[in-house]
């Protein structure tokens, strides 16, 4: 839709006004739903020359307190995303382009982006738990 609205405008001097703003509004979905796929592969940027050269033990708890504080911040923000997408639903905001498109539709990509990280967090705490070795991630593919 950017391609076809640059299009619009250079060669037809008409553009969609409401194209810029929908497409930040798709840039967030992504970014919390993809959020959530880093956490399922481990692709989230980390410092390990610290955590290599820890023995498979300590590098358990490690992974235990790191996924544990990790997922309580996405549990907090399950809550403070729902309390925020809630107040839009009640005031009815909607976007200023797209003056029929509510906005709580945008901002209830913080709950479910969270909602999903925090079960992979907590998945990662109890596979540390039970596990043998440490699990630093869930590889796809992975059986369990």
């Amino acid at each position: 839709i950017i391609f076809l609205n640059v299009i619009m405008r250079h060669f037809f001097n008409n553009s969609m006004v409401w194209v810029e703003e929908f497409t930040r509004y798709i840039m967030m979905w992504v970014a919390f739903i993809g959020a959530s796929l880093a956490v399922k592969n481990n692709m989230h940027v980390s410092m390990d020359a610290l955590f290599n050269v820890f023995s498979d033990r300590v590098k358990r708890v490690v992974c235990i307190f790191i996924y544990s504080i990790a997922g309580l911040t996405t549990l907090g923000l399950i809550f403070l995303g729902i309390g925020y997408a809630s107040s839009l639903v009640k005031t009815h905001q909607v976007s200023i382009a797209l003056d029929w498109f509510p906005m709580w539709i945008v901002y209830v990509c913080v709950p479910i982006g969270c909602l999903f990280m925090t079960l992979l967090y907590w998945h990662l705490v109890f596979k540390n738990i039970s596990g043998k070795k440490y699990a630093q991630s869930l590889e796809v593919g992975e059986k369990e």
